[in-house]
C-alpha cells in the first residue's frame, strides 16, 4: 500500500488532488517553508528544538516531519505520533525507491568493443 493512499490521525490530506508532501518536495521546498510548527508545549522542554535541529543538518520536509512527530509523541499523541512518523517515513521509502529504480533504469550496459 502507498503512503499516498493513507493518512494517519485524520483525512485532511487524503482527499486532496495533490498531497502536500508531493507539492512541498517538487518544488525544493525545505521544512519551515513547507510546514509552520508553532512553539508549544510539547516542545517546550527539548534540549534542541525539533526545528533547529532540521534545519541545522539540511533535513527536508518528510525527514523533518519524522524527526517532530517521534520527538513528540511522549508529549502530545502516543502511539499515533509514532504512525504519522512512520507514514512520513513510508513515503520517504517510496520516494527514494523510485529514484533507484529510475536510475538503474537510465544506466544502458556498455557494450563490448572489439578491435
Amino acid at each position: 500500500m502507498s503512503a499516498d493512499t493513507k493518512q494517519v490521525g485524520g483525512s485532511h490530506y487524503k482527499d486532496k488532488a495533490i498531497q502536500p508532501w508531493d507539492y512541498i518536495t517538487s518544488n525544493g521546498l525545505g521544512y519551515l517553508e513547507g510546514n509552520v510548527v508553532k512553539y508549544v508545549s510539547h516542545y517546550k522542554d527539548k534540549a534542541i528544538q525539533p526545528w533547529d535541529y532540521i534545519t541545522s543538518n539540511g533535513l527536508g520536509y518528510l525527514e523533518g516531519n519524522v524527526v517532530k512527530y517521534v520527538s513528540r509523541y511522549k508529549e502530545k499523541n502516543g502511539v499515533q505520533d509514532l504512525e504519522k512518523a512512520r507514514h512520513y517515513l513510508d513515503k520517504l521509502i517510496e520516494i527514494e525507491r523510485q529514484k533507484v529504480i529510475e536510475a538503474t533504469a537510465s544506466v544502458k550496459p556498455s557494450g563490448v568493443r572489439h578491435g
